[in-house]
């Protein structure tokens, strides 16, 4: 697996200081498991070191966010509607319009050119597609980064927050965008579909377990409440029953953020990791 690990690593490096459209001269099943096993170990890697700094950060009192807006979903819809939508539906469509693009016979707006250009006659489709052509290739990396980046962005909406910190937030996503981008030039859109879907499940399946089967919350309850006086326990300080409630409700906060934190949550989609809910993809 380590060894795997770093022929994936170092292929990928190489692919991602100057994206090329060239898939891999090998297609055989076991590389391609070898790939899509590997990548998914570098993208927790990344999703776990950026969610830790994020939290970090938010534990300082250096920023302040909320995510995530999927939550309410995952806590309304069946299990069976969350496994369809954000395991099957979501990440194929993502991938299409997304990743099905970083080939040029699959790109759209490549292919509507070259159809309208079929009324200049053959002649003027042929030096539209030499001209086109030349144009990717030159022009490859930037189209390339540029769906990563608007693949991040779309997941900012599940955030709620500063809105300097969306670069951080979104991060996670971006990191998985170059990765599904770079799997799929290399061995196909069904193997960047597959890493995307795979990701999204090991975020989602633990988390939705909780949620239905355990009546797990997805976010820490704010402190209970003397329904007598309606008055926060924790500041009842004539109660020494209070008191201990108050520390009691602490650290049962304590550990429903270390059972909740958003790593484990996707969303990532994300969104575990970046799946905070907020790290699913």
């Amino acid at each position: 697996m380590l060894k795997a690990l770093r022929e994936t690593g170092g292929d990928l490096l190489g692919f991602l200081r100057n994206p090329r459209e060239e898939p891999s001269p090998v297609q055989t099943g076991s590389l391609k498991a070898k790939r899509l096993f590997s990548l998914l170990a570098i993208d927790y890697g990344a999703m776990f070191l950026v969610q830790s700094l994020k939290e970090l950060a938010q534990w300082l009192g250096l920023v302040a966010y909320e995510d995530h807006n999927l939550d309410d979903t995952l806590k309304e819809w069946s299990a069976g509607a969350v496994i369809l939508s954000l395991m099957v539906v979501m990440p194929f469509i993502e991938e299409l319009i997304f990743r099905l693009g970083l080939r040029f016979e699959r790109n759209a707006l490549v292919q509507f050119a070259l159809l309208l250009s079929k009324a200049a006659g053959k002649l003027g489709r042929a030096k539209t597609e030499v001209f086109l052509r030349e144009g990717w290739r030159r022009f490859y990396p930037l189209v390339f980064y540029l769906l990563a980046a608007l693949f991040a962005l779309v997941h900012i909406s599940r955030y709620e927050g500063e809105e300097g910190l969306w670069p951080i937030l979104v991060l996670p996503q971006f990191i998985s965008g170059l990765l599904m981008g770079y799997l799929r030039v290399r061995h196909g859109f069904n193997m960047g579909f597959l890493l995307h879907a795979i990701r999204n499940a090991i975020l989602l399946i633990p988390l939705l377990i909780g949620i239905h089967l355990f009546d797990m919350e997805t976010e820490p309850k704010g402190p209970p409440r003397n329904k007598e006086r309606g008055t926060d326990i924790r500041k009842d300080s004539t109660s020494s029953l209070g008191r201990i409630q108050g520390q009691r409700s602490k650290g049962e906060g304590f550990q429903r953020q270390m059972v909740c934190n958003p790593f484990w949550r996707h969303l990532n989609t994300n969104t575990l990791a970046s799946m905070s809910v907020g790290e699913l993809v």
